[in-house]
């Protein structure tokens, strides 16, 4: 399928403008310079009850002017707006279905396996695809029937989605560095893999509810060649309904630690070490943020249970803004609250 123009979609909502609500990219002509064709890539969305989102992500897929699109949408059976606004793009789907289903990895495993693309990748429901990403991506692909993965870079923004919190832009080049899963990490919406590399590896592990991007980065790493392309081809969206903010973080580092655990025999012990070491700053700032919530929703015991194993997991924590934050919210008369916070912002 030919990637529709602007002027063909339903108009945006008022308020919306910018990439890729009132902006397009121009359009590459059908075949590559040399008069070959274009590979065809397939996106797949996993879709759940993300209906203020999802539209923002449809149309940065469908407005990246690539001549061969294939985009899948797999719905879990939502209850809010998603299907509505899925129907409104339906005409310039490949496929798209909302059924029940046992997770995320599951509904992107049925849209590889009903794709045809030379190229996959999957896009969240809440995340968006920057311009030019998939011509971007067609360039660096030089053989198409190659074992490849083709990363970018990323950036995370807030939930408008207009303002950049932070970037990833520290990307694994080799299985020594995914496996510094803490430190150095893939960006899963800027990653890109030939058909050829997924039927060496294999598909998502549908056991894995957090880390089944790490784990199939690691499989891949050992067996295909990686890519890498430094610029920004995606940005994520960082909001509290988001599955890694919505569930226990520290849920999220008990899977990803258990996805590593197979691989210690092929790396250093030096590497395992600091693995270990960075396993535990992200656990203990983990602890610090549990104990944030417990205190904003008054529990008071279970903030100072997530204060001390913050502590107790790293003992530098104590000495971070956000540790020194809760205790002293924990220590001082409520009236001096908003003077900690106004504090923090200042710095």
């Amino acid at each position: 399928m030919k990637s529709p123009k602007l002027a063909e979609l339903p108009s945006p909502p008022p308020s919306k403008t910018g990439w890729p609500w009132t902006a397009e990219v121009r359009a590459l002509p059908p075949k590559r310079p040399d008069g070959s064709q274009w590979p065809r890539i397939s996106i797949v969305t996993p879709s759940y009850n993300q209906g203020q989102f999802i539209e923002e992500t449809i149309r940065s897929v469908l407005l990246q002017g690539y001549p061969d699109l294939e985009y899948i949408i797999f719905d879990g059976g939502s209850t809010d707006t998603t299907i509505g606004i899925i129907e409104k793009y339906e005409p310039w789907l490949t496929y798209w279905v909302s059924e029940i289903d046992r997770g995320q990895s599951h509904a992107i495993n049925k849209g590889f396996r009903r794709s045809t693309g030379v190229i996959l990748g999957w896009l969240n429901s809440d995340d968006v695809l920057m311009p030019n990403a998939l011509a971007t991506v067609a360039g660096a692909l030089p053989d198409p029937d190659d074992e490849v993965l083709i990363a970018g870079m990323a950036e995370y923004r807030d939930i408008s989605g207009t303002r950049v919190i932070w970037v990833n832009d520290r990307i694994p080049r080799t299985f020594s560095d995914v496996f510094l899963h803490f430190d150095t990490y893939f960006a899963q919406p800027s990653v890109f893999f030939t058909r050829q590399a997924l039927n060496s590896t294999g598909v998502l592990r549908e056991d894995l509810h957090y880390a089944m991007d790490l784990d199939l980065w690691l499989r891949m790493a050992r067996h295909v060649r990686i890519i890498l392309i430094e610029q920004h081809l995606s940005w994520m969206r960082d909001h509290k309904d988001a599955k890694t903010w919505r569930d226990n973080a520290l849920r999220v580092l008990d899977e990803a630690e258990g996805v590593l655990q197979p691989y210690y025999r092929l790396v250093s012990s030096g590497l395992v070490k600091r693995t270990y070491a960075l396993a535990s700053q992200r656990r203990s700032e983990a602890w610090v943020t549990a104990g944030r919530r417990s205190m904003a929703s008054g529990d008071r015991k279970n903030a100072w249970f997530a204060a001390y194993r913050a502590a107790r997991m790293r003992v530098g924590t104590m000495g971070s803004l956000g540790w020194i934050g809760l205790v002293l919210r924990l220590v001082l008369p409520r009236s001096v609250h908003p003077l900690i916070f106004s504090a923090r912002a200042g710095r």
